[in-house]
């Protein structure tokens, strides 16, 4: 059955905010993260939430958020945009704005540092939803906001354009309430994270949840697993991989650490804005250890902190993997087993003096034909990798020229930094000619 994406449901990815290097927000980050999990298959997208920073951002900076999400998704999944905001003139804008750009709907925290009693809260909701046009989603995070409400009052939100409710106060119980004694008058969707397994199973419309911004087929599988299927047993396992995750998350600054569990599976975030820091020591080992134990960490999990590590890893995997497929359908180099493909003189200078690549073990990728076998080895990179060549075979001369023609410093179509080795095989592929899956 195809999604309907006017209507939120399932997997809502509460989206984090990509930032470069001077701290202005990285569109093209935005747009490859985008594009990364709607190809995972999540559902939709919430811009501007509390994972997205929204507090540390300006209003500008805020409707940019929008635009973008809403012009990469590009009608692909439902888009949530964040509306939190002191006042209910800036709330209003805010709104008007994401309305006009695209947004599905509108998800509202209560205004926050002064909290206003129930009518007046009832009056926020009501001015919003009525120049907006949108259905607006109640963001229930008492922690955050200082306003509780009973469930019956939640529901009662209703009258004021409120259909839907992202549950983040943690209360089981009254999630529970919510969506057995009210689910005739609002759509309840889980918000916390360790409360995932729990709030799909009792029937909860989705999760709008953060942590799927590093472990996308994670969420989708318990999605599909226990929501779709039914299937409670194998539903348990795969969330007994995800629950230690999300226990991390929760024990750490939220935005830090899912920003940290992205740039261990190599996906670049930019830092997050001060006074919080990216997570560090102890913290990011844990969590790195939890990826490992649930099988999604990549070959990127290495501490990476400069740019040209992050790019140069993916651009030589997809080389190489360009490589096998081009010989195979191009016949053999002319060439010995052991020759080498030459790279340009790569060094160790162009690294950072804390980031030094190695593989820890020699990878032989074999070409099999009636003629011969060609072996390409690939060794341990200290100072510098020196290569020659003899060939009459085209994939040995395009992967040649690839390599020669990578700019490491230079990376204007930012993919190789966004996308990783299946999206750069892909342009290698484009760019050779080849028509290879």
């Amino acid at each position: 059955m195809a999604h309907n994406v006017k209507e939120p449901s399932g997997i809502m990815v509460a989206l984090i905010t990509h930032f470069k290097e001077d701290g202005s927000i990285d569109l093209a980050g935005i747009d490859a993260h985008v594009n990364r999990l709607i190809d995972a298959g999540v559902h939709g997208l919430v811009p501007g939430g509390s994972t997205g920073e929204f507090t540390a951002l300006t209003t500008e900076e805020r409707k940019q958020l929008v635009e973008q999400v809403v012009k990469s998704s590009a009608g692909r999944a439902h888009v949530m945009a964040g509306i939190g905001e002191l006042s209910t003139a800036k709330a209003v804008d805010l709104a008007v704005h994401a309305a006009k750009a695209g947004a599905h709907s509108l998800m509202v925290v209560p205004p926050f540092y002064d909290a206003p009693n129930k009518e007046e809260l009832r009056e926020h909701m009501r001015e919003i939803h009525t120049a907006s046009g949108l259905p607006i989603v109640y963001y229930n995070i008492p922690s955050a906001s200082g306003v509780t409400l009973s469930p019956k009052e939640i529901a009662e939100l209703n009258t004021v354009g409120v259909h839907y409710l992202k549950d983040t106060s943690g209360n089981g119980p009254a999630l529970t309430e919510l969506l057995f004694a009210h689910q005739n008058d609002i759509t309840a969707f889980n918000g916390w994270d360790t409360l995932t397994f729990y709030g799909i199973a009792a029937g909860a419309k989705g999760s709008v949840w953060g942590a799927t911004n590093f472990i996308p087929e994670l969420s989708m599988q318990l999605w599909e697993t226990l929501a779709v299927k039914g299937d409670l047993k194998a539903a348990r396992e795969i969330w007994a991989k995800i629950f230690p995750i999300c226990k991390i998350l929760e024990s750490n600054n939220y935005c830090a650490a899912v920003k940290t569990g992205m740039q261990l599976r190599g996906w670049k975030t930019g830092e997050v804005r001060k006074p919080f820091k990216i997570l560090s020591g102890a913290p990011k080992a844990e969590l790195e250890a939890a990826l490992k134990n649930a099988g999604v960490l990549s070959v990127c999990s290495a501490d990476i902190s400069v740019d040209y590590s992050e790019m140069m890893l993916p651009k030589i995997a997809a080389v190489f993997v360009a490589f096998a497929v081009s010989a195979v359908e191009a016949g053999p180099c002319k060439a010995s087993s052991n020759t080498y493909i030459a790279t340009s003189s790569l060094t160790t200078e162009s690294l950072s003096a804390t980031s030094t690549l190695t593989t820890e073990s020699t990878t032989k990728i074999q070409t099999t034909t009636a003629e011969t076998t060609t072996e390409i080895p690939t060794t341990t990179t200290e100072s510098s990798t020196s290569i020659s060549t003899t060939t009459e075979n085209p994939a040995c001369s395009t992967v040649t020229n690839l390599i020669k023609n990578s700019n490491f410093e230079d990376d204007s179509d930012n993919s190789w930094q966004y996308y990783g080795p299946s999206k750069l095989t892909d342009s290698l592929h484009a760019r050779s000619g080849s028509n290879s899956a």
